[in-house]
């Protein structure tokens, strides 16, 4: 698996129900890996959006450094907005630029994990609230979602 060298220029899909213990899982390790791997100026990142690994069928689910695959997220922002420094794996020579995001949002999606066993871990998220870094990073994962970029 790796970052496509092209910009996403389609929106993605919903994840089906029905994927989540399929296409999601089969997934979340090699997403989870390409966090770690120095890819141009960048020394990995903190999510990987799926629209940013298949050419084809974009679906809305990201995976984060952590290791947690989070699938049709909606955020509901919350206040103020400040100027996040971001960087980009879909454009691994252009230098980090300022964006505009919500410091706060109210998060509601799926989250999928591995257990120590290998077994799966799904668990729907209703309405958590998240601040800086990780606000942050959903709206950035949710823009390619919606084949918007920073750049």
């Amino acid at each position: 698996m790796k970052i496509l060298e092209t910009a996403n220029k389609k929106k993605s899909r919903k994840v089906k129900k029905s994927e989540i213990g399929t296409v999601v899982a089969k997934c979340l390790p090699g997403m989870h890996l390409l966090c770690y791997e120095p890819i141009g100026q960048y020394g990995g990142a903190l999510a990987v959006a799926h629209c940013q690994v298949e050419e084809k069928d974009h679906l809305k689910f990201f995976v984060t450094k952590e290791g947690e695959a989070v699938v049709n997220p909606q955020l509901e922002p919350d206040g103020e907005t400040k100027y996040s420094k971001e960087g980009c794996l879909a454009f691994p020579n252009k230098k980090e630029t300022k964006v505009l995001r919500y410091k706060r949002g109210w998060a509601s999606y799926t989250s999928v994990k591995f257990n120590e066993d290998g077994g799966l871990i799904i668990e729907k998220i209703r309405k958590h609230l998240i601040t800086g870094k990780k606000c942050f990073v959903f709206q950035h994962e949710i823009d390619h979602f919606n084949a918007k970029t920073i750049y």
